[in-house]
């Protein structure tokens, strides 16, 4: 055992303790923050990200240590990571007093200097540069980082390379002890001609005799190699600050650092763009009459709020058939010639390169006959400018679906296949994903919505509980009150009272299963029901008029029995659901163009009659100055 160890230890750490004081006292130099982004260049097209970028501000301060990190994004507030103490423990880190500390071994004709051709941090760098493929390092052992043992260690260093071949560049770690020197760590191997990167690692210090650690800074191989601010910390003291950033745009991270001498960096910007959301928002989907009844030009328009509409890329296909088989005939004017299966023709646009919403514009498309039965489908395409691709397909003929003064929302996105002769609503339309061919007349679309609905307030065991039923029926109920089911209820003959339409009543039903309507449901104007379903609600294709509010644990199905309808269905009240299917699909063309399949008419009387149920009524004056 070596029994001057102890006595090296204590020389060395006093010697550190010193140093780390003279520098402080004297620091008159700002710490500098270098920002690393993941992935470290653009993965989409046009120097756009298509993916949320994970952001990592590394800060260095060679005296005093660096005491807080801060940034904002764009016009945001600043941000502020504080430390309690970041000294970097590698004495003459970034070559700024010579190459003192440090020793260079070559190899046969290769160099190693102190250079200002390139630096990262400060003015200086050291470069090794060889022209044969052999070993050549910067150490710095005879001037180790004192540290102890089990530790763990965040160890970095800054590379620059210039035409590398050979292994390449990297750097190793070792470690002093009483048995000699050990090596802890080899950094990843770098090769070719690249700008700055920071290469670090967090590494625990595995010897109980453990006193010290040391750098080489190695070329193996052919070419040059710069390396700059290197760096010895306690893992729990690394100032580094890492947050990922996800807005799409244009963004700005602007940033500086703070050391424990009051000097502050000069604020710096990164610049990076992001678009993770393809175009969306396919809408006013409209097929104009072009020559004989089964011929039509289908128009759609799409929007991308960030990179922007590429208009080359847009293109169109159809299928004229019942299978539902993708692409167009050769002669698409006259459905005549060779169907090419999968293939795409190009669509007209009426927006410039990068707009941010447009129109797209099928040929003159004969759809080969007047079979209105099978849906006769559309299909668009476009790319935005950071190549994120968008879908769309439309049934030409297909059903649609409208509301009336209730706001339509999903937890998940609303895509309708097809388009109606008016707007889908006249209230507010929230998704919290795309939002595609369900249009409002007042034009209150909102999609990809960040904020949750909470529905388990509004499940079947949460509301039985908040309101005990009491009683357990088989029919509608026609008195004041809450009522329960004992198992799953059928709308039928039998369960609908007689004089039920015209009897007076505001109650609750919750149904202990599903609920299968198989007749209208009619009420008085100012009577109601909450049907509150644990189950589904199975709604016949002979209904066509449904009066009530219903809070669905399942799937709401607007004709469970068969999609192929003469009538509509009208739903006087309102739909929670877990899922909603609209099922219902006209077979002719006028009807599908010209009536909606289903129909929500949001009743208020839910809202004002069941007050003393569902919550409490409060009303606020307010007073306004024009």
């Amino acid at each position: 055992m070596n029994t001057n160890c102890p006595l090296v230890l204590f020389l060395a750490l006093c010697f550190f303790l010193f140093s780390s004081v003279v520098f402080a006292d004297g620091d008159i130099t700002p710490p500098t923050t270098s920002p690393l982004l993941s992935p470290a260049y653009p993965n989409g097209e046009n120097g756009w990200y298509t993916v949320p970028v994970d952001i990592a501000l590394n800060a260095v301060d060679l005296e005093s240590g660096v005491k807080e990190i801060n940034w904002k994004l764009n016009d945001n507030l600043w941000t502020k990571k504080t430390f309690s103490q970041t000294l970097n423990m590698v004495i003459n880190s970034s070559f700024e007093t010579g190459t003192e500390g440090w020793s260079f071994s070559s190899f046969n004709n290769s160099t190693g200097e102190r250079t200002n051709e390139f630096a990262k941090i400060g003015d200086y760098s050291v470069k090794i540069n060889s022209l044969e493929n052999g070993t050549s390092f910067f150490t710095n052992k005879s001037n180790y980082v004192v540290v102890s043992p089990w530790k763990t260690v965040s160890l970095g260093a800054w590379l620059k390379g210039s035409n590398i071949m050979g292994d390449g560049a990297f750097y190793k770690i070792y470690i002093l002890t009483a048995e000699g020197s050990k090596l802890l760590y080899t950094s990843s191997v770098h090769n070719g001609t690249y700008d700055w990167l920071y290469d670090s690692k967090d590494v625990i210090i595995s010897s109980d005799s453990a006193y010290g650690l040391y750098f080489e800074l190695i070329l193996q191989g052919v070419g040059a190699v710069y390396f700059d601010g290197v760096y010895a910390a306690y893992a729990s003291e690394q100032p580094k600050a890492e947050f990922t950033v996800s807005d799409n745009g244009e963004n700005t991270l602007s940033f500086y650092s703070v050391d424990f001498a009051g000097n502050i960096e000069t604020t710096k910007t990164a610049d990076f763009k992001i678009d993770t959301i393809a175009p969306t928002n396919w809408q006013n989907f409209e097929a104009e009459n072009s020559g004989n009844a089964h011929t039509f030009i289908s128009k759609i328009s799409v929007s991308d709020n960030a990179s922007g509409l590429n208009a080359n890329s847009s293109q169109f296909q159809y299928s004229p058939l019942s299978d539902l088989v993708w692409g167009y005939f050769t002669d698409y004017e006259n459905c005549k010639g060779i169907f090419e299966a999968g293939k795409w023709l190009s669509a007209t646009v009426d927006f410039n390169e990068g707009g941010l919403s447009g129109r797209l514009e099928s040929p003159s498309i004969d759809y080969c006959n007047s079979n209105w039965f099978f849906c006769k489908g559309n299909r668009f395409k476009i790319e935005d400018f950071a190549g994120n691709d968008s879908t769309k397909e439309i049934c030409l003929n297909g059903p649609w679906v409208k509301s009336i003064d209730g706001d339509v929302a999903s937890l998940s996105s609303i895509d309708m296949l097809s388009a109606g002769a008016e707007d889908n609503t006249n209230a507010m339309v929230i998704s919290s994903k795309s939002l595609s061919n369900f249009s409002s007349s007042r034009n209150w679309l909102i999609s990809y919505y960040q904020n949750k609905f909470d529905g388990g307030m509004y499940s079947y065991d949460f509301l039985i509980g908040e309101f005990p039923p009491s009683s357990t029926i088989d029919k509608l109920p026609t008195e004041n009150g809450v009522f329960k089911t004992a198992k799953t209820l059928q709308i039928n003959y039998f369960a609908i009272p007689q004089n039920y339409a015209s009897r007076q009543f505001s109650n609750v039903l919750f149904v202990n299963g599903d609920l299968i309507v198989l007749r209208d449901v009619n009420m008085k104007d100012t009577s109601g029901t909450i049907f509150v379903v644990k189950g589904d609600v199975l709604v016949s294709r002979w209904v066509s008029f449904l009066d009530g509010f219903f809070i669905v644990g399942g799937t709401f199905n607007t004709s469970y029995n068969g999609g192929i309808v003469d009538n509509s269905l009208k739903i006087f009240g309102g739909v929670l659901a877990n899922k909603v299917d609209l099922n219902r699909s006209f077979s002719t063309f006028k009807i599908a163009s010209e009536e909606p399949s289903e129909e929500f008419i949001y009743d208020p009387k839910y809202l004002i009659e069941f007050t003393s149920l569902f919550g409490n009524a409060s009303i606020k004056w307010s007073e306004i100055f024009e």
